[in-house]
């Protein structure tokens, strides 16, 4: 029925984006993982975590990440210390 499905699509599957390392998402399948990584992209956070690998959605655009406030705030950090951008 109509409101299972609402039920079950509102407790099992996680907000978009909210989750910076895929591993933490409470149900990974395919569908969560892609969620989740559309969710971030659209948040302009296009680094993600999965585990101690780190990947990256193109954004096809400059973003303001890629200056020296932010490449200083991650030098000398061991990966996965610092939520990626």
């Amino acid at each position: 029925s109509f409101f299972l499905f609402y039920w079950y699509s509102y407790t099992v599957i996680p907000p978009s984006g909210q989750y910076a390392d895929l591993c933490a998402l409470p149900d990974l399948n395919e569908r969560t993982l892609l969620e989740n990584l559309r969710g971030r992209f659209r948040q302009e956070k296009i680094y993600t975590y999965v585990g101690g690998i780190l990947i990256v959605v193109n954004p096809f655009k400059f973003l303001p990440i890629y200056n020296p406030k932010y490449v200083k705030m991650y030098d000398n950090h061991r990966l996965g210390k610092l939520e990626p951008q």
